[in-house]
């Protein structure tokens, strides 16, 4: 099994040309070929703060190709524990070639 890459927000925001980034975004979903279902969103009780958080699923595939998640968590109040209200991770498998 290979091993798992990480990278963290310092490195993103280091190498990241996020004006490219988006422009290639906009040019490879407007080809139509990747697939993007509609977010799934799951409120839950948080009892440490008396208040709902929210995660958020958001698939989306090339088929054939590769295929993705992002998976965010929305805890508003978590300001008061020093965290970030939002934390997200991307899980993108390559190469993907699922044949049944």
């Amino acid at each position: 099994m290979e091993e798992v890459i990480q990278i963290d927000s310092n490195f993103i925001e280091k190498n990241t040309h996020f004006i490219e980034l988006i422009q290639e975004l906009k040019y490879y979903f407007s080809k139509n070929k990747v697939i993007v279902p509609m977010r799934h969103r799951h409120d839950f009780p948080n009892p440490e703060v008396n208040a709902d958080s929210t995660l958020l699923l958001m698939p989306a595939w090339n088929p054939s190709k590769n295929a993705g998640v992002k998976i965010i968590t929305v805890s508003p109040k978590n300001g008061q524990f020093n965290l970030p209200a939002i934390q997200g991770v991307l899980s993108h498998l390559l190469k993907l070639s699922i044949k049944f």
